[in-house]
């Protein structure tokens, strides 16, 4: 893993530039949504770091939720091109909530058709569909409509 310099950080900071840099809280989120999506194994593939090619720029969500399908153990696929159903981001400390939304504009231009936005210091979830609707979730069940996809607040953040 990299770290980042002080240069870096001070040209990001004065450019007024964010960077993803995932932490313990971000990990932590992350490991507890990638347990909760596995009662839904037999309907959806959860895929954490995938790189994916859409539109002709790779990016690189948190976690992308596809129909499933069988795996092919032989032959990997190092980019997909492939549009997933959800995107979920986490938001990282040091990185901007303006980016995510661009980000999200972007996956809806190419097909997505739900994105979630995990906001670790606050314990919240906002779920974004195409439409431009949003829904907030501070307690109780996240529920997200395109997917069908349900889960208690208390198990993403604990």
């Amino acid at each position: 893993m990299f770290e980042i310099d002080e240069k870096l950080t001070a040209y990001l900071d004065a450019e007024n530039l964010s960077v993803d840099m995932p932490s313990k809280n971000h990990a932590s989120v992350w490991s507890n949504l990638v347990m909760s999506f596995h009662q839904y194994r037999n309907k959806y593939r959860i895929f954490s770091q995938l790189t994916v090619l859409l539109n002709g720029k790779e990016t690189v969500p948190d976690l992308c939720i596809y129909p499933n399908e069988e795996i092919n153990w032989e032959f990997d696929e190092i980019v997909v091109t492939q549009t997933p159903v959800t995107v979920i981001e986490i938001l990282s400390p040091k990185q901007g909530m303006q980016d995510l939304i661009e980000k999200f504009d972007f996956y809806f231009q190419t097909g997505v058709l739900s994105c979630w936005l995990v906001l670790p210091a606050l314990q919240q979830v906002v779920i974004y569909q195409k439409d431009k609707t949003k829904k907030v979730f501070i307690s109780g069940k996240t529920f997200d409509e395109v997917t069908q996809i349900e889960m208690e607040m208390k198990d993403i953040f604990a």
